[in-house]
């Protein structure tokens, strides 16, 4: 009975781990509202896209998360990664798609 309950316990908390360390927050390209956007609310939305960025890539290829993540599930690295990589393109378009908004505005930044 306690072997099984071990047998559980570690999958699981792998699971968790990995699920944990390989969620960077995705962005929408398009949002409801865009179109009702002023220029500050642009200007806000392009400096969080900045933090984001700067933050997935201070967590992606050699960080210290990555080498805990290699001493403990290897595989969960390649996992890291791609999402990383999905996350900065996500925020590439947003930026696309804020600086088309932003000129058909006429802001000025």
């Amino acid at each position: 009975m306690k072997i099984m309950k071990n047998i559980l316990i570690v999958p699981m908390s792998l699971i968790l781990l990995i699920t944990g360390c390989v969620s960077p927050q995705m962005v929408k390209t398009n949002q409801f509202g865009d179109a009702d956007l002023t220029c500050r609310q642009i200007f806000t939305q392009v400096n969080q896209l900045n933090s984001m960025e700067s933050e997935i890539k201070s967590e992606s290829g050699v960080s210290g998360k990555n080498a805990g993540m290699f001493l403990l599930f290897w595989p969960g690295i390649i996992l890291n990664e791609r999402k990383a990589s999905d996350a900065l393109a996500l925020i590439n378009e947003r930026q696309g798609v804020l600086a088309r908004i932003a000129e058909e505005k006429e802001c000025s930044f």
